[in-house]
């Protein structure tokens, strides 16, 4: 396949993601996400592997490498349907960054098979906890800060669950958002379907499923290609501290060692302060997508 053919279909993947963020944002009912724009969108293929993001908060990059697996394991592909939609908020099962970046993802049909997803993550303005908000820099439990959902199916078939969406509601001190946010999001993905079907019926899915595969391997190629071009090979040292936990007025120390060799480069943060017992740690997700962001911004912000 040339490459042209290619970029098209990558550009068009970009341009759907930025559509369903742009969608999201002017639908939302709070002001997280109509004013703050504290939302991101993503479409994912089958293996949940991301071929476009739209974010104005990387950190929700964490969110589209652990979701599509966490559907698909209590979901298997041969239930989903059209017009399925799957709630979740768990940093630990789905990756997002904090109970209050709740994920709506819905399975993309082509020909009667699911050829990707669509999802939106939005910060919710309350989901319950000790606190207003939800977020609190003094919790030492993730229980203290909200409900804790697995992805659950919200809309089956088209239809809302409305036991599913009330069970969440309940958890809030701001229902009327909450409810006007989720339907902001579902309208986000269904915004993403539309434009991925479109791209399949104009390009056909043989070429579509050739451009992503090339996408991929190219955008892996041209990281090694920065790294070796880019980086001198080598080991780095960076440290730095947070002025306290939360609780106490105990310095933490974060650390990272950088090692560069030929095309590959480790992060290695085994140098960081151990877990602590306040809500100031980061999920896994979370510490990737912010390797990747950085690296991104740092070396190819074009990538």
């Amino acid at each position: 396949m040339k490459y042209g053919k290619t970029e098209i279909i990558a550009s068009a993947l970009d341009a759907a993601a930025w559509e369903m963020c742009a969608s999201l944002i002017h639908a939302a009912y709070s002001p997280n996400i109509k004013e703050r724009a504290d939302c991101s969108t993503v479409i994912c293929d089958v293996q949940g592997r991301t071929l476009a993001l739209a974010t104005y908060g990387p950190a929700h990059l964490g969110a589209a490498l652990r979701l599509v697996p966490a559907i698909l394991q209590r979901f298997p592909l041969e239930t989903l349907r059209p017009g399925d939609a799957f709630l979740a908020n768990d940093p630990y099962i789905v990756g997002v960054t904090h109970l209050n970046d709740c994920t709506l993802a819905a399975p993309i049909f082509v020909d009667g098979r699911v050829v990707g997803f669509s999802a939106a993550v939005a910060h919710h303005s309350d989901v319950g906890g000790r606190v207003p908000g939800s977020e609190s820099g003094d919790a030492t439990s993730i229980y203290q800060e909200g409900i804790r959902v697995p992805p659950v199916q919200l809309f089956k078939q088209g239809e809302l669950r409305a036991d599913i969406l009330e069970m969440f509601l309940l958890n809030s001190r701001t229902p009327y958002f909450g409810e006007g946010d989720i339907y902001a999001q579902k309208a986000a993905i269904g915004s993403g379907i539309q434009r991925v079907r479109e791209m399949y019926e104009r390009h056909g899915a043989g070429t579509v499923a050739t451009a992503i595969a090339e996408m991929l391997d190219a955008t892996e190629r041209r990281a090694i290609d920065c790294i070796r071009n880019n980086l001198g090979d080598g080991v780095f040292f960076a440290e730095d501290w947070l002025d306290e936990d939360g609780v106490n007025d105990v310095p933490v120390k974060l650390a990272v060692k950088l090692t560069v060799d030929g095309g590959n480069i480790e992060f290695d943060f085994s140098g960081c302060a151990p877990q602590l017992e306040t809500g100031k740690n980061v999920p896994y997700t979370h510490t990737m997508a912010t390797v990747y962001y950085c690296f991104k911004a740092m070396v190819d912000p074009g990538l």
